[in-house]
C-alpha cells in the first residue's frame, strides 16, 4: 500500500526558494498530522500549528520506524521460516 501527503505553497507567499521549501514543508507535516494522504495548502496557520520541537520529534519517529521496517526485511531475508 502506498500512500501520499503533499504540502504546497504559492510562490506569493515565500519571499525566496529557501523560504517557499520551507512553507510548503510546513503544510507538508501537517497533512501528516491530519492521518497521511491529504493535500494541504499553506496558510499562516500551518506555520505556527507545529513547533521546531514537534517537527524534530516527528522526524526523528519517522527515522525510527523506517529503520525499524528495514530491520524487518533484513531478518525475513536473512530467515526463511519468517516469511
Amino acid at each position: 500500500r502506498v500512500s501520499v501527503s503533499v504540502g504546497v505553497c504559492g510562490l506569493s507567499r515565500a519571499r525566496d526558494a529557501d523560504d517557499l521549501y520551507r512553507l510548503a514543508e510546513a503544510a507538508l507535516y501537517w497533512a501528516k498530522l491530519l492521518g497521511r494522504d491529504a493535500a494541504v495548502r499553506y496558510t499562516p496557520e500551518v506555520d505556527h500549528a507545529l513547533s521546531a520541537d514537534e517537527y524534530a520529534e516527528r522526524l526523528q519517529g519517522s527515522r525510527a520506524l523506517v529503520a525499524l521496517q528495514l530491520l524487518a526485511r533484513v531478518v525475513d531475508a536473512r530467515d526463511q521460516s519468517t516469511t
